[in-house]
């Protein structure tokens, strides 16, 4: 029983290290792409005209955001790449589920009667 019991609590520290690793580079993911990206929507859509160009005002925007000056909007896009990063992590874990399944299977089909 108590053997049971170690083998679960490893299962469970593997499942908590993949989606705390999905988590923070979902967050990385969130501030380094989707914070640039969601500037880029903004210089084009409302026509900044004090940025010389896109890339000069991305690039500043990116560093205000990096110094703290932007805590709100810097956290909601963290959030929102957590968000997709545990979504991915639990794809992954169900697709890699369902392949283990169909090995088993293909493997039980190939042993002789």
């Amino acid at each position: 029983m108590k053997r049971f019991f170690l083998l679960l609590l490893n299962l469970w520290r593997q499942q908590a290290k993949l989606y705390l690793t999905a988590a923070l580079i979902g967050a990385l993911v969130g501030i380094l792409v989707f914070y640039p990206l969601y500037d880029f929507i903004y210089f084009h859509e409302h026509g900044v005209n004090d940025a010389a160009s896109a890339e000069k005002y991305i690039i500043e925007k990116l560093k205000q955001s990096l110094r703290g000056e932007t805590p709100q909007l810097t956290f909601f896009l963290a959030e929102v790449g957590m968000v997709f990063g545990l979504i991915i992590a639990g794809v992954y874990q169900a697709l890699h589920k369902r392949l283990q399944k169909i090995e088993q299977l293909s493997n039980e089909l190939g042993k002789d009667l």
